[in-house]
Parts: structure tokens; C-alpha cells; sequence
């Protein structure tokens, strides 16, 4: 992942869609390993996901899901193949 670029900080992601996204991937990853990083499609968002522990979530990237960010999302999810 040495040519992908992720942000400094943590992406602004307000307190309804974090209370959204948190239930949301805890239905679609119950078995989320504690420490992966998982990568995560959302509507018209690819989030990074760190779990924390089950129910506690945190983001770390969201870019928006365009033609332009395809080959920069496809990169990300190359490197964290497998980290689920």
C-alpha cells in the first residue's frame, strides 16, 4: 500500500450516520476480527473500518464511491485483502 494515501485525520462523520454505519456493519460483519481493519461499501461511500470490539467502530477513511476513486479504492482493498 505504499502508493495509496489515506487521510491524516479521521474523515467528518456525523453522529447519525456513525450510529447508521456502526449497526449497519455489525449486520453485514458479525465476525469482524477485534483489530482488523475492514474495508466497507455504504451507500455512495468506501469506508476503512478499525474494530474495536463488537459494536465499537472506527473510521478511518471514507471516500466517495465515483469512477474517479474506483482505481484508489481498488488499491485499498488489495492491501487489506484477507484482514477481515
Amino acid at each position: 500500500m505504499n502508493s495509496v494515501s489515506l487521510p491524516l485525520k479521521p474523515p467528518k462523520i456525523g453522529a447519525k450516520e456513525r450510529a447508521r454505519l456502526t449497526h449497519q456493519f455489525l449486520t453485514d460483519h458479525p465476525d469482524a476480527k477485534i483489530g482488523a481493519t475492514v474495508p466497507y461499501e455504504n451507500r455512495n461511500h468506501f469506508y476503512l473500518v478499525k474494530v474495536f470490539d463488537v459494536g465499537s467502530y472506527g473510521f478511518t477513511a471514507k471516500i466517495p464511491l465515483t469512477e474517479k476513486n474506483q482505481s484508489k479504492i481498488n488499491q485499498i482493498r488489495k492491501g487489506y485483502k484477507g484482514n477481515e
